[in-house]
């Protein structure tokens, strides 16, 4: 690919939609295709924490997962409906 081609340079918030989008569109792919949601979230799950250990280390992930319980239990994960969720989210 030459410089021309090269795509532009996405914003944090742009890479964060893009890649939303490209997981979804692989998960409901996967769905189609006979997978269960139970395991499509034990590999997704699997394959983020290979590759986070990979980026940052094995201590700083553990530290950083010693913190989901609590964040769990704080509802940080529960995907609230639209009309639940205050103006300023």
């Amino acid at each position: 690919m030459t410089d021309a081609q090269s795509p532009l340079p996405l914003s944090e918030e742009q890479q964060k939609e893009l890649a939303i989008d490209w997981f979804l569109a692989m998960w409901d792919e996967a769905m189609r295709r006979g997978v269960s949601p139970n395991i499509m979230a034990s590999i997704a799950l699997s394959c983020t924490l290979n590759k986070m250990v990979t980026a940052f280390g094995e201590s700083v992930v553990a530290d950083l997962m010693a913190k989901v319980p609590d964040q769990i239990r704080d509802g940080n994960f529960t995907v609230k409906p639209q009309d639940e969720e205050s103006p300023d989210e």
